[in-house]
């Protein structure tokens, strides 16, 4: 009888650990809170930054970050078991913070566009959402591709690209969306400025002729 018993208990012994998923999550930018519904990890979603409006049901949850920083009454009130942030976002001292108070936090900061294929995966991991994730990637990676080699032997148009009115800002070459729009087959008219995020007038945009 004991035989029988420990051949049944064996393979509780040796069956491989699974990893736990996120069951509490909290987002700290607008595109986390995106890829967690790509995921389909929504329904494990308690709090989310400012402008979190897409997919509209996201506005709905609690808003637990914005400009200013994070809310940390209001975050560790959700009791998150995961934070996704955003390194190039969130304030240093918030993210640290954060850490010191035992949460597990993903920091998310993409350079290029591949970063956000690798990432994605990183997160759906979290998420136990793999499956999803190396689907959705997949996807990206093939369309990315795609659209780089429909564009790579065109010469780039020349675009203004308005990203602030009051002042008037645009990009320079290191900025985020410039590599976007490098991706097909455009270039921001102020790819020479020394600074990502340049101050320009109405004068200036004209005379560089997008």
């Amino acid at each position: 009888m004991k035989k029988q018993l420990l051949w049944l208990l064996m393979p509780l012994f040796f069956a491989p650990l699974q990893a736990l998923s996120a069951e509490r999550i909290v987002t700290l930018s607008p595109h986390l809170t995106e890829w967690v519904y790509s995921l389909a990890a929504q329904d494990r979603l308690v709090g989310v930054s400012a402008f979190s409006d897409y997919p509209a049901q996201a506005a709905e949850l609690p808003v637990i970050a914005d400009y200013q920083g994070v809310d940390f009454t209001a975050l560790m009130a959700l009791e998150p078991d995961l934070v996704l942030a955003w390194g190039g976002g969130n304030k240093p001292q918030d993210i640290a913070r954060l850490k010191s108070l035992g949460l597990e936090v993903y920091i998310s900061q993409p350079q290029t566009l591949d970063d956000i294929g690798t990432e994605l995966l990183e997160v759906a991991a979290l998420t136990g959402q793999t499956d999803i994730g190396q689907t959705l990637v997949t996807g990206y990676r093939h369309e990315l591709e795609q659209i780089k080699q429909q564009y790579q032997h065109l010469a780039p148009v020349k675009v203004f690209y308005y990203m602030w009115s009051q002042p008037l800002m645009t990009i320079g070459q290191g900025a985020w969306a410039n590599k976007i729009l490098a991706s097909c087959g455009a270039e921001s008219v102020f790819i020479d400025s020394p600074i990502d995020y340049p101050e320009v007038s109405v004068k200036q945009v004209l005379l560089r002729q997008p």
